[in-house]
């Protein structure tokens, strides 16, 4: 707080908001494991929009490059993203699951942390330029 504080204000704040309510990536990978069966189910509504969807959804043509849309796929990727570091590309493919909802204080925490992993970077860069 001493040394950054007047620089970069919002950055120390959240380092030290974090630190008072830590989270790792850990923690994350098996609060995400926990949750995965919620995530990847679809709500069953029963109703002329469902029957559409369903029809709708029979053909699909995407590039081959591009994931697949399928819940079980996206809590891979989302897994091997926070495996990898890369927190707020876990976020994006958590948001797209049907069951997000449930996930809203995972959803939270994953933020936090990426928030505090950024704000750690900028003050480190800033310490190394100096």
């Amino acid at each position: 707080r001493l040394r950054f504080g007047d620089a970069m204000p919002n950055a120390v704040q959240t380092i030290i908001a974090f630190g008072r309510r830590p989270v790792t990536l850990d923690q994350l990978i098996a609060r995400l494991d926990n949750l995965a069966p919620d995530l990847a189910q679809t709500t069953r509504r029963v109703s002329w929009g469902q029957v559409r969807d369903e029809l709708a959804s029979l053909f699909v043509v995407r590039r081959e490059s591009t994931p697949s849309p399928q819940p079980t796929r996206r809590l891979e990727r989302a897994r091997l993203f926070l495996q990898s570091g890369r927190v707020e590309a876990a976020i994006a493919e958590v948001r797209h699951l049907p069951g997000a909802s449930e996930a809203s204080d995972w959803i939270g925490d994953a933020t936090r942390y990426a928030a505090a992993q950024n704000a750690l970077e900028l003050i480190e860069t800033a310490a190394v330029l100096e």
